[in-house]
C-alpha cells in the first residue's frame, strides 16, 4: 500500500512562533503529528506572497515557470494592473505550468 502524505502549510506564519508554542505544549495535536512524521521549514519565493508561494509549491516551479508573480496580473509592458478578462489555460500535461491567456 502506498504511503500517504499530508502537508500542513501555515501561510504567513513565522516558524519560530509555532516552534515556541510546540515547546510550551500549546499545540498538542500538531506536536503529535510532528513526532509521528516529519517537520521542516520551507524557504519561500521571491516575491514572498501567498499566490506566488503556493503556486510554486503546487507546481514545483519558480515564478518564472508558472507565471504568477502577484495577487493580480500585470501588463508586461507597463507593469500596471491588467484590467482585461484574462484566464488560465489548462496545461497539456501535469509537468507544464498553466498559461495566462487574454
Amino acid at each position: 500500500m502506498p504511503k500517504k502524505v499530508i502537508v500542513i502549510g501555515l501561510d504567513g506564519l513565522e516558524p519560530t512562533i509555532v516552534e515556541s508554542m510546540l515547546e510550551r505544549g500549546e499545540l498538542p495535536n500538531l506536536a503529535r503529528i510532528k513526532r509521528s512524521g516529519s517537520y521542516s521549514r520551507l524557504k519561500t519565493t521571491y516575491p514572498a506572497q501567498t499566490p506566488v508561494a503556493w503556486s510554486s509549491f503546487a507546481t514545483g516551479t519558480n515564478p518564472g515557470g508558472h507565471g504568477i508573480f502577484d495577487f493580480i496580473s500585470r501588463d508586461p509592458a507597463t507593469y500596471l494592473p491588467d484590467a482585461g478578462l484574462s484566464h488560465f489555460e489548462r496545461p497539456k500535461n501535469i509537468f507544464s505550468p498553466p498559461q495566462v491567456v487574454n
